[in-house]
């Protein structure tokens, strides 16, 4: 059997023309003519884009519409992530946090599951990462995890509840201990007959919610 403390988890521009100039130069021959000196059109393979020759027989290849977009779609995708991940953070932040009870963070959390545009399990994996000497924050964080039902992030949610039973905080151990409780599943015993832990009392707690678990 595992102690707690053996438990050693790793913590883990473009600058192009935009879609819609891209869409002007394709439309407007004049435009091109007027700014690049274009002599002729070549034909081009890339659906949408175009290249084209200049007076001094430069070659001038833009890219598709269609590629750009796609370009732009993963930069606000990567941009809504952040501002997600940030609104979480600022609302663990500043609330007081009692396990058990639904925090506007974890109303954050469970939208967004529900839109399921994002990898919440790891924007959240992220969040404790960078904010693991944050008690308070924690806390907050391993009450969303207990009551997020997100079968696609279950392995990282999993690892990151692990992780926390080696956390220097007593709190954040036996909140990390809730989680596999809440969950009520047969990887929840499995886990938790795993690892002791420390103090007496939270390791005791451990072998209750494995015996309620069993009978359950």
């Amino acid at each position: 059997m595992l102690a707690a403390n053996d438990l050693d988890v790793d913590s883990g521009n473009w600058n192009e023309l935009s879609a819609s100039e891209i869409r002007k130069f394709n439309s407007d021959s004049w435009y091109l003519k007027l700014y690049m000196g274009i002599a002729e059109d070549l034909p081009s393979s890339n659906a949408g884009g175009g290249a084209y020759r200049a007076k001094n027989n430069f070659i001038i290849s833009l890219p598709s519409v269609a590629s750009l977009d796609r370009r732009q779609s993963k930069r606000n995708a990567k941009s809504y992530a952040l501002e997600f991940k940030e609104n979480v953070v600022r609302s663990l932040l500043g609330e007081y946090h009692e396990f058990g009870k639904k925090s506007s963070a974890e109303v954050l959390v469970e939208s967004e599951v529900l839109r399921g545009e994002l990898n919440v399990g790891e924007i959240l994996a992220d969040i404790y990462l960078e904010n693991s000497s944050n008690e308070g924050l924690l806390v907050g964080l391993l009450s969303i995890v207990a009551h997020l039902e997100s079968r696609e992030s279950k392995t990282t949610l999993t690892i990151m509840a692990i992780s926390a039973f080696s956390h220097k905080s007593v709190q954040v151990r036996e909140c990390a201990v809730r989680v596999f409780e809440y969950w009520a599943e047969p990887d929840s015993v499995n886990v938790l007959s795993s690892f002791e832990l420390t103090p007496a009392w939270l390791d005791e707690y451990r072998l209750q919610v494995i015996r309620d678990l069993e009978v359950a």
